[in-house]
């Protein structure tokens, strides 16, 4: 997809106002349906069904009245309670979970149901006429009538909806599921040997001469066009290197990408390949596995910190950074050798494998020092990453975690007899990965 027209949807998926724009128009459409539906109908169903539809100018404008009252009401009282959860949400996790509550799609659509309510009752309100020439729409009142009543279930399931999605094992739940659906998306294909063909792109990056291109934007890279920027560079045969990659801090002036050829423009093409790239001042899971990875590490640190001290969430972000990373270690990730009709066109910058593991373990590790139960679950995730068809490159990168983590243990578990357990438990899974 063009970069842009992703960072356009990441946008639209994360804003409290584009499903309730949307539900708006559609109820604004009812009520115009249902007045002239009333104009040809109301009478005879008011003949019928009396008990139902019948009611005068004075009640049908004291009913519409009450309903568009109530549900603004509830739509400010639901906005505020939402806000509140954002801020506490932001104080005891991290405040790069805040956009997954923004993109909440229930959050949007209640929002939605109360503001669409509120004008359906507006518009049938100014339809209904007194006097000689009376009108009321009996129907339009009705249904007004019952979508009171369904706002009122909405409300129920919000309340319902907010106090389960603030506990830690819902939060960490979803970000796991989350990142696990993108890597699928990202890499569909399963692992049958590295994609990370890092010496043969060093080698076309030293036989080059570069003209560099400068970013137009500050940000953090959320998205790239990367057919895009193969096909340009197929237009106008040549080579481009990306120097800054998917989730990395982009400064404006600094070099994007670079192209293999002097006689290419740089200013004339400058502005046209800034368009492969979707910056913006937050990093999105969309392309980017690896803000999944972080958010994980980050409730595991506030979790870890002195003034929380939460092991046990600390231990569910562990379970998921495992699952994470044994559903990568299980797929090929492309390298960033990328050809086109057989000739090379464009050197990525990619998050490779081993990037991956560090930005799930190393952090916590480091923080983990002689806690005895992050450490044992830390094993559990790595067992449950590795696999038996792993590359030595891939076996490698678990050995040098395990490593790092024996030598932690041995400084910081002062417990003789947990340290034995931690070393017993360090020594059957590096003869896991030894088979």
């Amino acid at each position: 997809m063009n970069s842009k027209l992703l960072q356009m949807w990441i946008n639209l998926r994360s804003s409290f106002w584009f499903i309730p724009t949307l539900m708006i128009f559609a109820t604004a459409l009812l009520a115009a349906a249902m007045v002239e539906a009333d104009a040809y109908l109301g009478s005879q169903l008011t003949e019928r069904f009396p008990l139902v539809f019948g009611t005068n100018a004075l009640g049908a404008r004291s009913i519409l009245s009450t309903i568009a009252s109530s549900m603004i009401g509830v739509a400010g009282v639901t906005f505020s309670i939402t806000i509140v959860v954002l801020s506490q949400t932001s104080a005891q996790y991290t405040s790069r979970i805040l956009r997954n509550f923004m993109r909440d799609r229930a959050n949007q659509v209640v929002l939605g149901v109360f503001v669409s309510v509120f004008v359906y009752c507006l518009l049938v309100l100014r339809s209904v006429r007194g006097g000689e020439e009376s009108f009321v729409p009996s129907l339009s009142v009705a249904t007004g009538i019952l979508l009171g009543i369904v706002g009122i279930g909405f409300l129920i399931f919000f309340i319902h909806h907010v106090a389960t999605s603030i506990q830690a094992s819902t939060i960490i739940s979803r970000i796991g599921n989350e990142t696990l659906n993108v890597i699928d998306g990202l890499y569909p294909e399963h692992h049958r040997g590295e994609g990370e063909d890092s010496a043969e792109a060093a080698s076309h990056v030293q036989d080059n001469s570069w003209a560099e291109v400068p970013s137009t934007q500050m940000g953090f890279l959320q998205s790239v066009d990367t057919e895009g920027l193969m096909h340009w560079a197929e237009k106008n045969q040549t080579l481009v290197h990306m120097r800054r990659g998917v989730g990395e801090f982009v400064i404006a002036g600094e070099p994007l990408l670079a192209v293999a050829r002097k006689d290419v423009l740089v200013g004339k093409f400058a502005a046209s390949l800034n368009a492969f790239f979707g910056v913006a001042s937050f990093r999105t899971i969309e392309q980017d596995a690896a803000f999944g990875i972080r958010q994980l590490v980050d409730i595991s640190l506030r979790a870890l910190s002195p003034g929380v001290n939460d092991t046990t969430t600390a231990v569910t972000c562990l379970h998921h950074l495992g699952a994470i990373l044994g559903r990568l270690n299980g797929r090929k990730i492309p390298g960033e050798i990328r050809r086109r009709a057989g000739s090379l066109r464009l050197i990525a910058r990619i998050q490779t494998h081993r990037y991956f593991v560090d930005e799930a373990l190393s952090q916590i590790r480091r923080d983990a020092r002689g806690n005895v139960a992050i450490h044992l679950t830390m094993l559990d995730a790595v067992e449950a990453a590795i696999q038996r068809e792993m590359s030595d490159e891939r076996r490698a990168v678990f050995m040098d975690h395990v490593r790092r983590m024996e030598q932690v243990v041995d400084k910081h578990v002062e417990d003789r007899e947990d340290l034995g357990i931690v070393r017993a438990r360090i020594q059957k899974v590096a003869a896991m990965m030894c088979r």
